[in-house]
C-alpha cells in the first residue's frame, strides 16, 4: 500500500474511532447522574463533616457534565476504538507480532482494570482521612471539577502502576532489558513499590500500604520470571535447558568435531563467514568485534569452524577495519553493503580460485553473530552427502531448522552446500536480494537445531544471554 493509501486508511480509522467515542459520550451524558452519585458518594456520605459540592461559575454544571460524559464515552467505547487502532496496525505485522500485540493488549487491559479497581476501593477511605482535617465547626466547599479530577487521576494512577510490570516484559521482548538486569535492581523495585504505596495510601494503618506494595512486588517478580523463561526458551527451545545426549544418538549440538569418536573427516572444503553489514540494533557497533565471553564474535566463530571443519579454508567477508587472523582470507563484495548473498558470492569467488576446488566440494556458510552454529556441521555434512530417499537424487545441501514455537525457521546462512549448487544460485546479480527467495530454489536436507545453536546475537540482550549460556554449559 502506498503512503497515501496508509494515510487514507488512518483517516478512516480515526473517524470511526471518534464516531464510536461520540456515541459513547451520548451514553455518558445519559448516565451522568448515577456516575456523579457514585463518585461523590464517599464525600457526601460522611457523618462528621459538612461538605458541599460547589459550582463556582454559572456554566460549571454544564462543563462538568460534558467532561464526565466524554470521559465515560471513552471508557464505554474503548473496545471499538481499540479495535480500530488494531485494524490499522495489524496488517503490517507478522503473525508472531500480531499474537504478541493481542496478548500484551489483553493482559494490559486486565492489569489496568485491576489497578483501577483497587484505586476505586481505596478512594472512600482516603476521602474520609483527608476530610477529617476539616474543623468540625467549618464547612468544606469543594469545587466539583476539582474533586472529579482528583478522583479520576487517583484511579488512573493506580491503574498505570499495575502496568509497570508489563512494561518491563515488553522491554525484555524488545531486547532492551534482560531478566538478570531486572533482578539485579530488586532493591530499587522494592523501594519504589513501598514509596508509591505510601504516597497513594493516605491511611493511618500500615497494612493497606504493605498489601499494595506486596502486590506490586509480586507483579515485578512475575515480570522477571516471564522474561527469564522467554530468554531460556530463545536459547534452548521448549525444554528451557540444553538437550541431553541420548545413547546411540548422533553427536551434534554441543560436541565439537575433535571430540567425536567418528573416524570420518570433515568433507567441508571452505567456510564463508559473513562479518560485514551494519548492526543497527547494537547501536551501530561493529558486530564481528563485539566481545562476548572475553572473545570477539568473529574470533569465536573462526575457532568453532576450525574445530568442526579441520582443514577447511576460511573466508571472511568483512571491511578492512575488521581484524582478520593470519591464514584467513578476507574479501568484500564490490560495492560494499550489497546484502548477505552478495557477500556469499564474493566469498565463493575467493574459494573458487584456490587449488583443489571442485564443483562437488562442500562449502559452508556462517554469520559471525551465530558462532556456535558450526557445532552442527557433522550432522549437516552427513545430511548433505547422503542421497535423498526418493530416487537417490542428490541434494544441494543441508540446513539447520530452528523451532521458534510458532513455525520452523530455515537457517539458510548456517548451512552446508555443494559448490555447484551455490554456483548455480549465485550466477546472476544477487545484490539486495532476499536470502530465502534464492535458497528456497534448492533441494535441501534439514537438520533440527535442537539447542538453538544458530540463534543470532542481534542485541546487547542477546549478547548477555549468550554469555550466560557459555557459563552454564
Amino acid at each position: 500500500m502506498s503512503v497515501f493509501g496508509h494515510l487514507k486508511e488512518l483517516r478512516k480509522r480515526l473517524l470511526l474511532a471518534l464516531l464510536g467515542i461520540s456515541v459513547g459520550a451520548v451514553g455518558g451524558w445519559l448516565l451522568f447522574d448515577p456516575i456523579m452519585d457514585y463518585i461523590t458518594g464517599p464525600l457526601l456520605d460522611m457523618e462528621d463533616a459538612s461538605t458541599v459540592i460547589n459550582f463556582p461559575t454559572i456554566g460549571g454544571g454544564l462543563d462538568l457534565k460534558m467532561r464526565v460524559a466524554l470521559w465515560a464515552g471513552v471508557l464505554i467505547s474503548s473496545p471499538w476504538w481499540i479495535y480500530q487502532l488494531g485494524a490499522f496496525i495489524m496488517p503490517g505485522l507478522k503473525r508472531r507480532e500480531k499474537i504478541y500485540t493481542v496478548a500484551f493488549g489483553a493482559v494490559g487491559v486486565v492489569l489496568f482494570a485491576a489497578g483501577a479497581a483497587s484505586g476505586v476501593m481505596m478512594i472512600p477511605r482516603a476521602v474520609e482521612i483527608l476530610q477529617s482535617f476539616v474543623p468540625s465547626e467549618a464547612f468544606s466547599f469543594l469545587q466539583a471539577d476539582t474533586y472529579v479530577d482528583f478522583y479520576l487521576r487517583l484511579v488512573l494512577l493506580f491503574g498505570v502502576s499495575f502496568l509497570l510490570p508489563e512494561i518491563l516484559v515488553v522491554l525484555n521482548f524488545l531486547g532492551v532489558l534482560s531478566s538478570k538486569a531486572m533482578l539485579k535492581g530488586w532493591r530499587w523495585a522494592v523501594l519504589i513499590a513501598f514509596t508509591f504505596a505510601a504516597i497513594a495510601n493516605p491511611l493511618p494503618s500500615p497494612w493497606p500500604m504493605i498489601m499494595q506494595a506486596m502486590v506490586l512486588i509480586f507483579l515485578y517478580l512475575l515480570a522477571v520470571l516471564i522474561s527469564w523463561i522467554r530468554e531460556r526458551y530463545k536459547l534452548y527451545g521448549r525444554r528451557l535447558r540444553p538437550a541431553k545426549k541420548q545413547a546411540g544418538a548422533m553427536e551434534t549440538a554441543w560436541t565439537p568435531a575433535w571430540q567425536s569418536n567418528s573416524p570420518n573427516q570433515s568433507l567441508i572444503m571452505g567456510v564463508i563467514i559473513l562479518a560485514g553489514g551494519t548492526a543497527k540494533r547494537l547501536g551501530g557497533a561493529s558486530k564481528p568485534d563485539v566481545l562476548v565471553g572475553g572473545q570477539r564474535l568473529l574470533d569465536r566463530a573462526i575457532t568453532e569452524v576450525a574445530a568442526a571443519a579441520p582443514g577447511a579454508q576460511i573466508v571472511v567477508v568483512a571491511p578492512d577495519n575488521v581484524a582478520v587472523p593470519p591464514g584467513v582470507i578476507r574479501v568484500l563484495e564490490d560495492p560494499p553493503l550489497g546484502g548477505p548473498l552478495a557477500g556469499v558470492s564474493a566469498g565463493l569467488a575467493a574459494l573458487r580460485a584456490l587449488p583443489g576446488y571442485s564443483p562437488e566440494s562442500f562449502m559452508a556458510v556462517l554469520t559471525c553473530d551465530a558462532p556456535l552454529a558450526p557445532r552442527l556441521y557433522p550432522a549437516l555434512q552427513a545430511a548433505a552427502a547422503a542421497p535423498a530417499a526418493d530416487g537417490g537424487q542428490l541434494v544441494g545441501g543441508a540446513i539447520p531448522v530452528l523451532d521458534t514455537g510458532e513455525d520452523q525457521k530455515a537457517q539458510y546462512l548456517h548451512g552446508v552446500y555443494r559448490a555447484a549448487a551455490l554456483e548455480q544460485l549465485l550466477a546472476g546479480n544477487v545484490r539486495d536480494t532476499s536470502v530465502r527467495s534464492v535458497f528456497k530454489q534448492l533441494r535441501l536436507a534439514t537438520v533440527p537445531d535442537l539447542d538453538h545453536l544458530g540463534m543470532d546475537i542481534d542485541t546487547w540482550d542477546d549478547a548477555a544471554n549468550f554469555e550466560q549460556r557459555l557459563e552454564n554449559r
